[in-house]
Formats: structure tokens, C-alpha cells, sequence
């Protein structure tokens, strides 16, 4: 299941800032530059690589999505649950 949650939410994070879709790419970087304490100075990077990045994210995105779909049909997706407590 964490597949097809990872695979969901890169998927649409990815598309969403490597298209710049309503100026998402540069509210991302501008929030990231706001984020840095004591002012951070110079900016590493730009929107360009945040842009490169999200692409990365919106290519793997669906495969890994397909990956946990399929495993979810097979029934090999297990519900995972916590460890038991040590007593």
C-alpha cells in the first residue's frame, strides 16, 4: 500500500511543479528560500533544478503507482502492522 500512496502523491507533486502549473514551481522554490534559517544569502539553486527534480519525481511516480497497484491485485501488498511490543 505504500507503494500506491508514494506512487499517488509523487505523481501529482511531480506533474504539478515540473509543468509550473499556476506558478507552483516558483512558490515551491520561493518557500524553500524562505525556509533557510538566519536568511540563508545566496541562492544554491533555482527553478530550473526544482523544475529537473520534480520531472524525476513525475517519471517514477507511475511506475512505482503500477508496481503497488499490481501487488495490491495479487494480494502480496500486506497490511503491514506494527511490530509487536517488546515485554
Amino acid at each position: 500500500m505504500f507503494s500506491v500512496v508514494w506512487g499517488v502523491f509523487a505523481t501529482a507533486l511531480g506533474w504539478t511543479v515540473a509543468t509550473d502549473f499556476r506558478g507552483a514551481a516558483h512558490r515551491f522554490h520561493a518557500f524553500s528560500q524562505a525556509a533557510v534559517p538566519f536568511g540563508g544569502g545566496v541562492p544554491v539553486v533555482g527553478v530550473g533544478f526544482f523544475r529537473l527534480l520534480a520531472a524525476v519525481f513525475a517519471l517514477a511516480g507511475p511506475v512505482v503507482l503500477a508496481g503497488g497497484l499490481v501487488d495490491v491485485w495479487r494480494g502480496e501488498a500486506g497490511a503491514g502492522g506494527l511490530p509487536p511490543i517488546p515485554v
